[in-house]
């Protein structure tokens, strides 16, 4: 998954247009992306990806940069 794919993805997700978001965007930086909107994203992520994080991982991924490495991990 390549960083495009992800905000995008994000974007949709916590209601923002993709080009109010980085690399360096995280968690709380947006109203939406709270707890629910996090676990939300993550859901989606999951849905288009076909891959699973556990609950350590959930955690670690606090910002577009830390998903994206995990996900490109994974895939």
């Amino acid at each position: 998954m390549n960083e495009q794919e992800l905000i995008k993805i994000i974007s949709e997700v916590i209601e923002v247009d993709a080009g109010e978001l980085s690399l360096e965007t995280e968690m709380g930086d947006f109203e939406k992306w709270d707890s629910i909107g996090h676990m939300s994203i993550i859901l989606a992520i999951e849905s288009q990806t076909n891959i699973r994080f556990n609950e350590f991982e959930f955690e670690e991924m606090t910002s577009i940069e830390s998903m994206l490495e995990l996900i490109n991990l994974k895939l």
